[in-house]
């Protein structure tokens, strides 16, 4: 996780030095057109498990016996303000239920880059500060350890902040205003969890 975390920074960076401002003018900004500001909606959505569930006994809507695939229910909402040509900053929070389908969130600020985009289309990375946090697990008798969250326990809660959480993005330009918005986030090697939904111009 912590070596993707640094290619991630590195792309980052070198598309930092190398693309303008949103106020000069440039063939690529021209081309594209993607909004300075913009709210995204998405679905949280669906998770993948690359070896299988810890607990897939208490998944109530897994896909499979072993916990590979479980659907999961919720929202999140992203503020993005782009202050270079192809980079914006990001706010996100996050409401959903879990695997477990217990409460769970996070709170999100990071930066994004566009890895490669035309008129219709963009594919960006990205990564910063999150929190997370979901109802303890321990309620459940087959729960014993995670490696994520371990024994940050605060009160019914357990928690956890990570200087690098990384996302991955599809965007498909419907029109000036609005494009459809496909978000994955690589909690890898343990979880892949997937978003769907829009992201409109303000």
């Amino acid at each position: 996780m912590a070596q993707l975390a640094q290619l991630v920074i590195i792309v980052l960076f070198i598309g930092l030095i190398s693309h303008r401002s949103p106020g000069q003018t440039s063939e690529r900004s021209q081309s594209t057109n993607w909004p300075v500001q913009s709210i995204s909606v998405q679905w949280i959505g669906f998770t993948y498990h690359p070896g299988g569930g810890d607990y897939p006994e208490v998944y109530p809507l897994k896909i499979d016996q072993q916990g590979y695939g479980v659907f999961e229910l919720g929202l999140a909402l992203n503020y993005d303000y782009q202050f270079r040509d192809g980079f914006f900053f990001r706010s996100a929070l996050a409401y959903y239920k879990d695997c477990a389908f217990v409460d769970a969130g996070f709170v999100h600020l990071g930066v994004r880059g566009v890895i490669w985009s035309n008129d219709r289309h963009s594919i960006n990375a990205g990564l910063g500060p999150t929190f997370l946090i979901r109802e303890d697990w321990h309620k459940f008798r087959e729960y014993v350890w995670d490696d994520f969250y371990g024994e940050r326990v605060s009160g019914k809660w357990q928690y956890r902040f990570i200087w690098y959480g990384l996302q991955f993005e599809y965007l498909y330009k419907i029109n000036d205003e609005l494009q459809f918005h496909y978000s994955l986030i690589p909690g890898v090697p343990a979880v892949l969890t997937s978003f769907l939904g829009v992201r409109f111009r303000l």
